[in-house]
């Protein structure tokens, strides 16, 4: 995907890598991030989920565009993965948000920003009614 911003290239790297070096936990599932490598061009990362149980690759390319930046991103499951539910998207999506900028998706047939921030299980009505018997 391309993203578009009014913020400065180095701005835009400066919070991706902050955010890749940690700590920041992933509020889609509670994953982990790290960086892997950086150029002034390009990050790469990776996220493995709040269960250990699988990886994500990631990469972003910096281009300057005007005052502000723009940046190529790609994530990856290293897994067969059809249906991913926005996570790939999230991985990136998730490392930028808060700046000011425009999205486009190439190829990202799935980028529900709903589900980049997921709230806590509600107790089922079931215990509700159990904790309020005994």
């Amino acid at each position: 995907m391309s993203v578009a911003f009014t913020d400065s290239c180095e701005t835009v790297r400066s919070q991706i890598s902050s955010r890749l070096s940690g700590p920041f936990t992933d509020p889609h599932n509670g994953g982990t991030y790290s960086q892997t490598s950086a150029t002034d061009d390009k990050i790469n990362g990776k996220r493995v989920t709040g269960d250990a149980k699988y990886t994500d690759k990631m990469d972003f390319t910096f281009a300057t565009n005007g005052e502000g930046c723009s940046i190529s991103a790609c994530s990856e499951s290293q897994v067969m993965s059809v249906i991913d539910y926005s996570t790939n998207y999230c991985n990136l999506h998730n490392l930028y948000d808060g700046l000011t900028f425009t999205e486009s998706y190439d190829s990202c047939s799935q980028h529900d920003t709903s589900a980049c921030v997921v709230a806590p299980k509600a107790e089922s009505s079931a215990q509700l009614r159990g904790a309020a018997i005994e």
